[in-house]
């Protein structure tokens, strides 16, 4: 994602349906409301809450520990912006109004341009067939909304889990390459939370950046590279394409009775993210940025300084 740190006004054409989607919600299970007005989601910093670091526990089955699970139905926590759209301000680049309503122009979501991928529609689908979807983007929520107008339709809308956006990260430090932009991170402790029911057997980040995930268990996302709109042959998300064909075989893994949990799978069968190997080394320097970000919270917070 390309963080927000503006404050913008968008008008949504649909924030009715999408309403039904967001964070706050009512869990089935316990009969109770999560999400904002549960408290631990508003503020974002609450470090005690989020910190696990990866490889803290053993979830791949290497050990003897974890039993099949399945068949089950994974949860993925989908980025937007790099993996399924790319979104330009329209302030930024004029320029782009005049390919409006041309093939493989921009679409209007609010204050940005907004460019699909190829072969978006039918992916999306298949996603909302074989997995449960939640959108989350270390973007505004109100910015979140008006590109989930122009990807998903009324019934997929209506389907999401939920929408987590900036305010459900972790502000781990800022871009040592850029002051003004925060590393935010996707704690996915936050996503069992509000939804018990998942764990991290059975949920699936996909990210385009691996800093992200760095407050995760490990082999719980995969990160495929960042999407934009002048990769003209790009296939990945169409039939036979890297991503599809990946979550394709994750979802028939997860079918059968044997399945033993995402991060089995993920460790038996790496994603190849596309990256060159100077790129590569860039994702991991700001993830170790950001590790060492999440590190000074919780030494403040444990000083009480935090």
């Amino acid at each position: 994602d390309e963080d927000d740190i503006e404050e913008e006004e968008i008008l949504l054409g649909r924030a009715g349906v999408l309403s039904s989607a967001r964070i706050v919600g009512l869990n089935q299970d316990e009969g109770k409301a999560v999400g904002d007005d549960a408290g631990w989601c508003v503020g974002n910093n609450d470090v005690e809450d989020i910190v696990f670091g990866i490889g803290k526990v053993d979830l791949t089955g290497s050990a003897g520990g974890v039993a099949s699970i399945g068949p089950a139905r994974v949860l993925l926590v989908l980025d937007l912006n790099g993996l399924l759209v790319e979104r330009v301000a329209k302030v930024k680049d004029k320029d782009i109004k005049a390919r409006v309503g041309k093939p493989g122009g921009p679409l209007n979501a609010g204050k940005y341009w907004a460019f699909l991928r190829p072969g978006h529609k039918q992916f999306v689908q298949f996603l909302f067939d074989k997995f449960d979807v939640l959108a989350w983007s270390s973007a505004q929520m109100k910015n979140i909304e008006a590109l989930l107008n122009v990807l998903l339709n009324n019934e997929q809308l209506s389907n999401l889990v939920g929408i987590f956006d900036q305010e459900s990260c972790t502000k781990a430090c800022q871009d040592p390459k850029n002051p003004y932009k925060p590393l935010f991170l996707k704690p996915l402790c936050k996503v069992y939370k509000a939804y018990p029911k998942y764990s991290a057997l059975n949920t699936l980040l996909v990210d385009d950046s691996l800093y992200k995930s760095v407050e995760n268990e490990e082999f719980t996302s995969i990160h495929p590279k960042e999407w934009t709109r002048d990769m003209k042959n790009d296939k990945a998300l169409l039939p036979g394409g890297s991503i599809r064909e990946y979550l394709e075989k994750l979802a028939c893994s997860a079918s059968t009775a044997t399945f033993r949990g995402v991060p089995s799978f993920v460790k038996a069968h790496p994603f190849d993210c596309g990256y060159s190997a100077k790129e590569l080394d860039e994702q991991k320097q700001l993830a170790e940025t950001a590790r060492k970000g999440v590190q000074e919270l919780e030494a403040r917070r444990l000083k009480g300084d935090g």
